[in-house]
């Protein structure tokens, strides 16, 4: 419950008890919450895929609500981005149609250029990593099985 104190009109959020008392003594009023809740705010734009190590990722679909201050952002490799539902404020929307041909026009210009494949990630483990920790490489265990099979067939 939220109470606003008459000597100070600082508004403080207490329990039920504490208000009661606050209240029947004098020094606080109850301040009654806002009826109208705010009407949401939500707003879709395109972000261009970023550039890296000479590739371009596809293009994605952003939303951003001033109302509950819900951000989020959507790509595809596919050209789907724009179907992706945003939940804020307790409720579901989807992209509007500008944006959504938009998105569609930049998918469409990425897939055109787009002749590089991504980049492969690289583990950051390398054979001394992996010895290391004690564990083998695949090329050690090979080696090990041969070694047991021919031991195996003696």
């Amino acid at each position: 419950m939220q109470v606003q104190m008459k000597g100070t009109g600082e508004r403080q959020h207490v329990s039920q008890s504490v208000a009661a008392t606050l209240i029947a003594a004098g020094l606080a009023t109850e301040v009654s919450p806002n009826a109208e809740p705010k009407q949401p705010n939500l707003r879709f734009f395109v972000i261009p895929g970023p550039y890296f190590d000479g590739y371009q990722y596809p293009p994605a679909v952003g939303a951003t609500c001033s109302t509950c201050g819900h951000n989020s952002n959507t790509s595809s490799r596919k050209g789907t981005a724009h179907l992706a539902d945003v939940r804020h404020c307790g409720i579901v929307e989807r992209c509007n149609q500008q944006t959504a041909a938009e998105y569609l026009d930049h998918f469409t210009k990425w897939q055109a250029k787009s002749s590089k494949t991504r980049p492969v990630e690289i583990s950051a483990y390398t054979e001394q990593h992996v010895a290391a920790f004690g564990m083998k490489t695949q090329a050690e265990l090979q080696t090990d099985a041969q070694f047991l099979a021919m031991k195996a067939g003696k």
